[in-house]
């Protein structure tokens, strides 16, 4: 059985990027794509740039549930939600949940975002983390851990975030015994949620290279402790490739990862490459 192309976390961000969710429709199509999915930020109480309005997300939803009906004959379009750890705690029906934790709350109260720049890391740790980048890496895992219960996510994407500027190990040695066991602990919590891993692929803007999470080791732990695993070619903005699909398959495999997963009715199931499932 060949694993179902589908594609969750989709880079149709709001507001007034309907128009790019429709390509991305159109671009899945066209590449065999089974399902789609597209999903909103959840609001925050926190004052960041992408926090959207709950007016935005209203007519967010109405424009990918008439995309949803308008394209039905052809592919399955569903609506989900990011839901950082931090996000405020209201719910609404969607058909599916990613968990993430993309900015993290200092013992002082600071919010320290965590996707701008390793110099904005380094300078929240100088600031918030008594000067110690694995004071910051603990208390990031420690929220990761904590993800299933806060979010009632599906699957946990962007596991290993913190690397995202660690290129040549600028920030930290991700080998340390410090940032091995703050990961491993986490991994241990999620596991016994029976929670999904994202294997994502991203394309680098300025140099276009391919960047995959989490990291090869990670994932070969989670293989081997038996954790579920969804596959996200989400490496473009406007269009969906086959070859990310081959990309992402190869290098989850290069990394032990045996079967992989996919969610229909709200429930994971698994393809193994021997068909079976």
């Amino acid at each position: 059985m060949e694993y179902p192309k589908i594609v969750l976390h989709s880079f149709a961000e709001i507001p007034g990027k309907v128009e790019t969710a429709e390509k991305l429709i159109l671009s899945a199509i066209n590449a065999g794509v089974q399902t789609v999915g597209f999903s909103y930020p959840a609001r925050t109480s926190f004052s960041l740039s992408g926090n959207p309005t709950e007016e935005e997300i209203s007519s967010f939803r109405r424009e990918i549930t008439a995309l949803s009906k308008r394209y039905f004959e052809k592919i399955k379009v569903l609506l989900g939600e990011t839901r950082d750890f931090y996000a405020d705690p209201v719910f609404q029906p969607c058909d599916y949940i990613i968990g993430s934790v993309h900015f993290l709350v200092a013992d002082d109260g600071a919010v320290c975002p965590l996707g701008i720049s390793a110099e904005r890391i380094r300078a929240d740790v100088k600031a918030h983390f008594g000067g110690s980048v694995y004071q910051m890496i603990r208390r990031y895992f420690e929220t990761v851990a904590l993800l299933v219960k806060r979010t009632h996510c599906n699957y946990v994407a962007d596991f290993d975030y913190l690397q995202t500027f660690n290129q040549n190990r600028r920030l930290f040695d991700s080998d340390s015994p410090e940032y091995r066991s703050a990961a491993l602990d986490a991994m241990e919590a999620l596991i016994c949620e029976k929670v999904a891993f994202e294997i994502g692929i991203r394309e680098k803007e300025d140099s276009g290279q391919l960047r995959f999470s989490p990291s090869p080791d990670i994932v070969h732990w989670l293989a081997a402790h038996g954790a579920k695993f969804y596959l996200s070619a989400n490496g473009a903005r406007e269009s969906i490739s086959p070859a990310r699909f081959l990309d992402c398959t190869a290098y989850a495999k290069s990394c032990g990862a045996g079967g992989f997963s996919y969610l229909k009715k709200g429930d994971w199931k698994t393809i193994f490459p021997n068909g079976k499932s």
